[in-house]
């Protein structure tokens, strides 16, 4: 048994993954794909080469993997409008950067609250009854 499981995301995967939902957000905002990373980069005032070098898990000199320093993380969090600490909340379960944003709002539910928006998915998930046929 191996002390590290893969199964357990690291804050730079986390980071990672979370810029992932961030791009893809800006896509959507800008509705193309070209020019995101520059328009991330504009906004959050971090290097697009980083932005870059961080998705594709380059290493910087010195043969370390480049990552994704507190510094970063509050940037992209402050140019995107997030809450401080959003990058370093696991959203990896989300397909996308929109069900990535359901959770977040989720999360920010009381307990009531979320049981009540249960319900109403509960309501849409159902099989609608089929009505009698007509005489």
């Amino acid at each position: 048994m191996t002390p590290y499981s893969r199964l357990v995301a690291t804050i730079q995967d986390i980071r990672r993954a979370n810029l992932l939902f961030l791009m893809q957000e800006l896509e959507s905002e800008l509705g193309a794909q070209r020019g995101v990373a520059a328009e991330l980069s504009r906004r959050t005032q971090v290097a697009a080469p980083f932005i870059s070098q961080f998705l594709r898990h380059e290493q910087h000199q010195g043969g370390l993997e480049r990552a994704m320093g507190d510094r970063q993380a509050r940037k992209f969090e402050r140019g995107m409008l997030k809450p401080e600490g959003w990058m370093d909340v696991d959203r990896t379960i989300a397909a996308d950067w929109k069900e990535a944003a359901i959770l977040d709002k989720l999360r920010m539910l009381s307990d009531e609250q979320r049981q009540a928006v249960v319900q109403v998915i509960d309501q849409f998930s159902r099989p609608s009854t089929p009505l009698p046929p007509s005489t």
